[in-house]
């Protein structure tokens, strides 16, 4: 009987201490994985470390470019406003200047309500009207329509206008007006002027 005991005990003293070295075993295997996975997650902390310092280095790059972007767009938006202020003015003082090369004089199409001149007679005439000269120059009475008188062109040296005019005649082969009538054009100054007429027919 106490032969079977110690047998016994034999055997549940090797099977702990089969098991404590089998635990043993697989304590330590398990702490060497736990070590390798703290290194890796280290590692992968190192790296994202890394990547965050680029990230926070791309982010402050790209608020630089931002930066400079606003600042060119607000110096392009100043220049186009400059230029469009000096194209304005350049604009008005050609305006100016043109308007003050059309208020010389201008060829109008009918007179202030007062001026009379005598329609029959071919020539020039001129006559003053609230501090204006108008110069009518007429062709006369004529039997038929058809007939007209334009301004060619208006030279002005100092106080001396030439007028160049061109006289119409009706076409031969167009039905006219069966009246008499009396063409004439009118030339607005702001200055009296010598005046000459000079005929291109």
């Amino acid at each position: 009987m106490k032969k079977v005991l110690v047998v016994l005990i034999i055997i549940a003293l090797t099977l702990l201490t089969g098991a404590t070295v089998f635990l043993g075993f697989t304590i330590f295997q398990n702490k060497g994985e736990i070590d390798n996975l703290k290194k890796k997650a280290e590692a992968h902390e190192q790296e994202n470390g890394e990547y965050k310092n680029k990230i926070d280095n791309m982010e402050t790059k790209m608020g630089e470019i931002v930066e400079l972007l606003v600042k060119d767009s607000e110096e392009n938006k100043n220049e186009i406003n400059n230029t469009n202020n000096t194209d304005s003015t350049n604009i008005e003082n050609s305006q100016n200047n043109n308007e003050n090369k059309t208020t010389n004089n201008e060829i109008v199409k009918e007179l202030p309500i007062g001026i009379n001149f005598n329609k029959n007679a071919k020539g020039a005439e001129m006559a003053e009207h609230d501090g204006y000269y108008y110069v009518i120059i007429k062709m006369g009475e004529k039997s038929t329509g058809g007939y007209s008188i334009e301004v060619v062109n208006v030279e002005i040296n100092d106080k001396n206008a030439n007028i160049y005019v061109k006289e119409n005649n009706p076409d031969p082969t167009s039905t006219v007006t069966q009246a008499f009538t009396y063409p004439y054009v009118v030339v607005k100054f702001n200055f009296k002027p010598n005046v000459k007429i000079i005929y291109n027919n």
